[in-house]
Formats: structure tokens, C-alpha cells, sequence
């Protein structure tokens, strides 16, 4: 048995199954450019390669168009093959918007054919049609590259081009500008007393706008560039008059459009109603040392169905014409001691009366844990802030918070000074609550650069105390964040009570709605103040306004027209270039829709960001469109198709129907490295220039969604 076994383990061994694929990249035009990347598979090696056409490498560069094949043989004399097809490249067509848009109602847009782009060799043959016709250059520039004149804003236009080697290609495009629809005012708030009158101007069906607003004098009282909301306090009242108009690099500005509002006055014939809602322990209807206020609890004045906030220390103030009116509060918890009937009746005569409310309460003891997080993106600081509320009358045992970051994050710091980091899980130990009292937390972290975009990062947290509460469902959160690259610093997002989807609020399952207005500082110096305001949607119910956390203090109320306002005073914002990671801050708040909520009823809102004396910044629309659930989860990336993927060159872009705004590319290391504007429902992108590698695809869609995927760069 010996012999045989010897020639056993010595026999060669029988190699593996044996492929040999291949990858192709096309020519540019008709330029030697293309490639063949060989890979065996299985088999022995070394290898060795014989091409059909005489070269003996593995892979191959600088190939013309054509046919190809390879014949790759192992050590032991196995063989495989490889025949495949290098495609001949098209012309690569650009165009360029810098000639200048079209202006609202006029045939004076123009575009650039920009053939000192293209990808083959010149001289260039170029034919572009529109208005039914051929055209002919308008002019050039410095480049050598013709503009051509003439079309109004939707008009489409064609260039089709060839080298002088024959190889040609097309692009079809459309003239892009505004509409001219006079921007829209809303919201106005009548002054009362001197400069306190405030408007909406709201542009988001539009171009954005500059705008010069003067008063019926003629003086200019604002001007504002590239408007698409505005909130503008401080009017008198009187008439006012908006010029809205619209710039263009290299041709001259459109003809302005012109509209108008009114800002009612209220004085001299009206007041400000103020008072106090507060914790009466002792049911004596006077409030002693030591008895705290309610905060954050919304008061209703009829008639006209307006609203008041208490602040953090149950203190509330509101302008109002003479009159007779009711106010009552909305809290079902309270008991009310003085007055005890309610609503109650007051009158304003230009005066400021005074109505306070002395209340009691038997709720047991429940504490609630709000929290809002800033953005994640690679390599920069992300953090979240959470503020434990004690609704009740009752006071707490000691409390605690406990949060299991995601393990992936670096920690930093957090306020206050934890008990214990161990691993990835913080602890607090927060002291006692008094009655109706708040503490707040944060934590922030560095995000690793080597974080893909579109990692979905996970944390958990959980508050407790030694008492027995009624309910324990609202001592948890899970903060939900993806990874993403360039953003705007300063927006609005919405997140529903199921968290079923980022677009849909869903009639039969979610309950209510959770705001966060987040902002950062951008400019060259630290901001001493901040204001935040927001104009609640009608669709949203001002009576079951929650005040939620905050990453610093402030003071909340409600203005006429169902407006909330924040005031960071004194909170010395450090800006971006001085401190990055402290430059940001942010808000949250809860609210349910105002029932009937119907099918197809959209929820939209904005906020205003005012650093200081400078003109607020406009966060973009936060949106909620109202349907009935399925129960079948869906996410708005289902509707993207890029073709192919991966790629090493063109790939189509569509959107299952829907109009697709614009396309921005973004790298793993967060830079956005290509933009493409599409405006159609389909659209081609060339990614030809781009390095091999995975890249994050994030479009914005006509109607405000923002789906994400991902392509690979071949």
C-alpha cells in the first residue's frame, strides 16, 4: 500500500474550475483610449496570455474600437478564453447657462455650446436648433466657445456636433428661468403701538428673487438678495411696496415685478395682555416663594381662535385690539383654582390687563425625555442634546440618564459632567426635579472619515428615576442619524411618531409630528443673539404645541398670524471658522394635525434663522404628505434608477415619472465632486472624469423629496 500512496501525493493536484473574465472601457471618439482588464479565476498560476492580435500581457490600454479575444493558459496546461467587444466612444456634448438665463415673460436666454470641452479632436462641426429653426452663433467667448440667443424660459434646444475624426454626439436641454409670479405675502401682523407690525413673503413657487421693499414714501426699508421665504418684524404700520427682480451674470437685469401689502394699525386703540400660570401649592390663588410656574402651556383667546404660550417660567404677554375677549387654558391636567371658571373674560381698552391663573394638579409623577441631534457627517462633530420635563406637581427622586451611543463614534465630551463613560454607553446622574422643573444633557462626537455616507447611525437613551411613575413609554428615545456629505447648516426636518417614512405622515398609525429647526454659524465673527421663528402649517394644531430640547437656553413664545418664536439672547455663537464644532445649535418641538387630516393634505413648514442684525436665513421646506398607510414600506431611493451600475462613463438617471430638479454627487469623504441640473424626468450624467470608487447620488425632485443611492465608478 505504501508505493501506491507515495504516487498519491505526489500526482499533480487537480486545479479548481477555470474562467478567465474581462472588463471593457470605450474609446473617446475616435481616439486609441480604450482598455480590457483581465481576470482568471481557478486554475494554476502563473498564467500566461495570447491575444489573438499578438501581444502577450494580461490586461491591455490604449486600444482602438473593435473586437477582441485572449486565450490564458495555466501552469498545468489548462486553458480558458476571453472574447469581447472595446465600444467605440460618442462625442461628450456640454452646454453652459453662463450666457445668462431667460428673464420672466422675454425670449433673452442664452446658452453656451462649450466645445473647447469636448472630448475629441477638433475642429468641430456644430449644428443647434430651436424656435423651429437652425441657429447661428450670437457670439463667443474669450474661449472661442459660440453663444447663442434668443429663447424663453421652457423653451428647448438641441446641439448636435461631430470632430474631425467622424465621431459625433448630441445634447438635449431646456432654458431654465423664472416665471415672474409675484412673490406672495401672508401672515401679517398688525403693529400695535409703534414698530411691531410683521409680514410673510413666501417665493418657493418661484426663482428666488432679490427684493427692495420701500414705504409709502418711497423710502426703502429692506432689501434682501436671492429671496425664496422671508419673515420681516419691526413694520410700522402702512402701506408697503416689494420690487422683486432677478440678475443675470452677462446680460443685463430682467425688468422688475411689482406687488404690494398693507400693515394694518392696531394703535391707538389697543393693548398687550399679560399674566402668569403657576403651581399654587398652598390653593391661596397668591403665589408664594417657591412656587413655580407652568411653562410651555398654550392658552386660547377667542375670538379669533388665537394662541398664547406660557415661557419657561409660566409668564405669557400678547398684543391685541380694543375689545372683549375669553382666554382659558388648554391643559386638561390642571385644576383651576383662580379663577375657577374659565375661559375668562377680559377686556383690552387700551390698556394691558392682567390675568393670571393659580392652578393645582393630582397627575402622579411622570417624566418625559425629549431629545434632538444635529447632522452626521465624515470627520466633523455630531452631537445631541436631551432635556428631561417633569409635567407634574410631584417632585422626583434622583434621576439618571443612560445613552449607548453607536460603538463606530469617537467620543468627545459631554455637559454635564457624567458619572461614568465606560465603552459606548454614558450615564448622568441629574439630581431631583421640582414640580414642573427641567434638566438638560449633550454629548457630542467625531465621526469617523472613513464612515461610508449613508451609514445609518444608532443610539439609544434612557431616563429613570427612584419614584414610581404612571407611564415609562415616554423615558426612551432612539436617535436615528445617516451619515451624510456637504449640507446645509441651517434646515428643518420632521420626523413622525412611527418613523415609518421621512416623506408620509400616515393618517391610521402616526400620532404626531417632531420638529427639528437646526442652524450653525457661517460667518467671520461670533453671533451675540440668535431668533428663531416659524409660521405653523394650518394643517398643524397650535393647541397641542410641545416645547421639546435644545442644544442652549432660550425663551419660547407665540405670535399673532400662529407664529412661534425662540430667542437665544446672549448665547455668543462662536462662528465656523473659529470653532466648528461649537458653531452649531438647535431646537425641537412636538405637535399633532388639526384633524380632519384627508388623504393627499400636505404639511409644510419653514424656519427663519436671525443671527443678530442680519437678514434671516431660510431653512428649506420641511415636508409631510398625508396618506393612509399600506403597510408596506417604501423609501423614496425606490424610484431612482441609474443605468448602468456600475459605470465607467454615462449613465442614464430616471425617476420612475417624476420630474427630477437637480443631481449632486458627492464623494465617501463628504465632498460633493458633480452637479447636473436635469429638470425632466430622465437625464444623462457623465462620470467619465470621476475616480474609480463608490460615490453617494442625492437628487432633488421637483417636489421637494430628496431620494439617495449609490453608483460605483468603474
Amino acid at each position: 500500500m505504501k508505493p501506491i500512496l507515495l504516487g498519491l501525493l505526489l500526482a499533480p493536484l487537480s486545479s479548481s474550475a477555470f474562467t478567465v473574465s474581462g472588463l471593457t472601457t470605450a474609446t473617446t471618439c475616435g481616439n486609441n483610449t480604450g482598455s480590457i482588464d483581465i481576470t482568471a479565476l481557478g486554475g494554476t498560476p502563473p498564467y500566461t496570455y495570447a491575444w489573438a492580435d499578438g501581444p502577450i500581457t494580461e490586461d491591455r490600454t490604449g486600444l482602438a474600437a473593435g473586437a477582441y479575444s485572449v486565450v490564458v493558459t495555466d501552469d498545468l496546461g489548462e486553458t480558458g478564453s476571453w472574447n469581447g467587444t472595446v465600444a467605440g466612444g460618442t462625442l461628450f456634448v456640454q452646454t453652459s447657462f453662463m450666457g445668462g438665463f431667460a428673464c420672466p415673460g422675454e425670449s433673452n436666454g442664452s446658452f453656451v455650446v462649450l466645445q473647447s470641452m469636448f472630448n475629441g479632436t477638433p475642429p468641430y462641426e456644430i449644428q443647434v436648433y430651436y424656435n423651429g429653426a437652425y441657429a447661428t452663433p450670437s457670439g463667443t467667448t474669450g474661449d472661442g466657445d459660440p453663444i447663442y440667443y434668443g429663447l424663453a424660459e421652457g423653451e428647448q434646444f438641441s446641439v448636435s456636433a461631430s470632430d474631425a475624426g467622424g465621431c459625433s454626439g448630441s445634447h438635449e436641454d431646456v432654458m431654465y428661468g423664472p416665471f415672474g409670479i409675484p412673490i406672495s405675502v401672508s401672515n401679517i401682523v398688525a403693529a400695535c403701538n409703534g414698530a411691531n407690525g410683521s409680514v410673510s413673503l413666501d417665493n418657493s413657487g418661484d426663482w428666488p428673487a432679490n427684493i427692495v421693499i420701500t414705504d409709502a414714501q418711497g423710502q426703502q426699508v429692506y432689501q434682501y438678495d436671492q429671496v425664496s421665504s422671508e419673515f420681516i418684524s419691526g413694520l410700522l404700520p402702512g402701506e408697503y411696496t416689494i420690487m422683486q427682480f432677478w440678475t443675470w451674470s452677462m446680460n443685463n437685469s430682467c425688468a422688475p415685478i411689482y406687488s404690494s401689502f398693507t400693515v394694518p394699525d392696531l394703535g391707538p386703540f389697543c393693548g398687550n395682555v399679560h399674566g402668569t400660570s403657576w403651581y399654587d401649592l398652598d390653593a391661596d390663588c397668591v403665589r408664594d416663594v417657591g412656587e413655580v410656574g407652568v411653562p410651555y402651556s398654550v392658552l386660547q383667546i377667542e375670538p379669533g381662535d388665537q394662541y398664547v404660550l406660557t415661557g419657561g417660567s409660566g409668564e405669557y404677554s400678547f398684543n391685541l385690539v380694543n375689545g372683549s375677549y375669553t382666554m382659558a387654558q388648554l391643559d386638561p391636567t390642571l385644576i383651576h383654582y383662580c379663577p375657577v371658571s374659565q375661559p375668562v373674560p377680559f377686556v383690552v381698552n387700551t390698556s394691558d390687563p392682567v390675568v393670571d391663573f393659580a392652578n393645582g394638579s393630582t397627575v402622579p409623577l411622570d417624566l418625559v425625555l425629549y431629545t434632538v441631534q444635529g447632522v452626521a457627517r465624515p470627520g466633523f462633530t455630531y452631537s445631541f442634546s436631551g432635556t428631561v420635563r417633569n409635567p407634574t406637581p410631584q417632585v422626583s427622586g434622583p434621576v439618571n440618564v443612560t445613552a449607548e451611543f453607536e460603538p463606530t463614534l469617537i467620543f468627545l465630551n459631554a455637559s454635564p459632567t457624567p458619572a461614568s463613560v465606560v465603552g459606548n454607553s454614558i450615564t448622568w446622574n441629574l439630581g431631583t426635579l421640582s414640580s414642573f422643573g427641567q434638566t438638560t444633557f449633550n454629548a457630542s462626537f467625531t465621526v469617523p472619515v472613513t464612515t461610508p455616507l449613508g451609514t445609518v447611525l444608532t443610539s439609544s437613551l434612557n431616563v429613570s428615576n427612584t419614584l414610581t411613575e404612571s407611564t415609562l413609554a415616554n423615558n426612551v428615545a432612539t436617535l436615528l442619524n445617516t451619515v451624510i456629505g456637504s449640507y446645509d447648516p441651517n434646515d428643518k426636518v420632521a420626523i413622525t411618531s412611527t418613523g415609518a417614512s421621512e416623506e408620509l405622515y400616515f393618517i391610521n398609525e402616526d400620532e404626531w409630528i417632531d420638529y427639528t429647526i437646526r442652524f450653525q454659524n457661517t460667518g467671520t465673527a461670533s453671533a451675540i443673539d440668535v431668533v428663531v421663528t416659524d409660521t405653523i402649517a394650518d394643517e398643524l394644531d397650535m393647541a397641542t404645541f410641545e416645547q421639546g430640547a435644545a442644544s442652549h437656553p432660550f425663551e419660547v413664545s407665540f405670535k399673532p398670524g400662529k407664529v412661534v418664536e425662540w430667542r437665544f439672547a446672549d448665547i455668543n455663537l462662536p462662528d465656523s471658522n473659529a470653532n466648528e464644532a461649537a458653531s452649531h445649535g438647535m431646537i425641537g418641538f412636538r405637535m399633532r394635525p388639526r384633524p380632519p387630516l384627508l388623504p393627499g393634505n400636505v404639511i409644510e413648514n419653514i424656519a427663519n434663522i436671525y443671527f443678530d442684525f442680519n437678514p434671516p436665513v431660510i431653512t428649506e421646506p420641511s415636508v409631510l404628505v398625508a396618506e393612509l398607510s399600506t403597510g408596506v414600506n417604501s423609501t423614496s431611493a425606490s424610484i431612482l434608477l441609474l443605468v448602468p451600475n456600475p459605470a465607467s462613463d454615462r449613465v442614464v438617471v430616471s425617476a420612475g415619472g417624476a420630474t427630477i430638479a437637480d443631481l449632486r454627487i458627492f464623494s465617501m469623504d463628504g465632498r460633493e465632486v458633480m452637479r447636473s441640473i436635469i429638470r425632466n424626468t430622465s437625464g444623462v450624467i457623465d462620470i467619465a472624469a470621476l475616480p474609480s470608487g463608490p460615490y453617494m447620488v442625492v437628487v432633488a425632485m421637483a417636489d421637494d423629496r430628496k431620494p439617495t443611492t449609490h453608483i460605483i465608478k468603474l
